[in-house]
């Protein structure tokens, strides 16, 4: 791994045969350091300090990867292509996506978690840099549904949203498009959701 000695994230996915995949996403904040982590040269200089003058990471565990959630998780949608079902969004292979049956808005993307849990933000990687509008909602029961970010409004071309919401308790998050760009779908190809 090589530092570019800016701000950043990085995403670490680790994989072995016989065990689930996980996926680490660390993000620094601004700060000064020397290269290999020597300390810059600081009056009373401690551990504590150095966290403190530099920023502690933040880390973020994808709860859809974790093994609590792979075993009881169920996705479902609105509509699905028979060769792009809801479950291919969260299979961690960027070729591969959740695909409406058609390029109308109001398709809606789902998951059980199966037990209610907190949840803070989510990653979703749309099919291409473009301005995508949706609405993600969230659910205890699965009938009464409360909005955790709205993106109806949304006017900038991005493909990856990251999206940050107050901590909600949660079993059930849909992802309803309300707006698409011209000439494409609202597919894409991966969601993370972090507690």
């Amino acid at each position: 791994m090589k530092s570019t000695k800016q701000a950043g994230k990085i995403r670490l996915t680790a994989k072995a045969e016989g065990l689930d995949v996980v996926s680490l996403e660390i993000e620094s904040e601004e700060g000064v350091a020397e290269p290999y982590g020597k300390p810059p040269i600081l009056e009373g200089y401690s551990r504590k300090l150095m966290a403190k003058s530099l920023g502690a990471a933040k880390v973020k565990q994808n709860l859809l990867r974790s093994a609590d959630f792979a075993s009881r998780t169920k996705f479902s949608a609105s509509s699905s292509q028979s060769a792009h079902p809801p479950e291919l969004a969260v299979d961690g292979d960027p070729d591969t996506r959740w695909c409406p049956a058609n390029g109308a808005t109001g398709h809606s993307w789902q998951v059980d978690l199966g037990i209610s849990s907190p949840l803070s933000g989510m990653k979703i990687v749309w099919q291409a840099n473009r301005i995508y509008q949706y609405q993600v909602e969230g659910s205890t029961d699965g009938e009464r549904w409360f909005v955790l970010c709205d993106r109806t409004e949304f006017d900038t071309p991005k493909q990856t949203h990251q999206l940050e919401f107050p901590v909600q308790t949660v079993r059930y998050l849909r992802v309803t498009t309300t707006g698409l760009p011209e000439g494409l779908w609202g597919t894409f190809s991966e969601v993370e959701l972090y507690n």
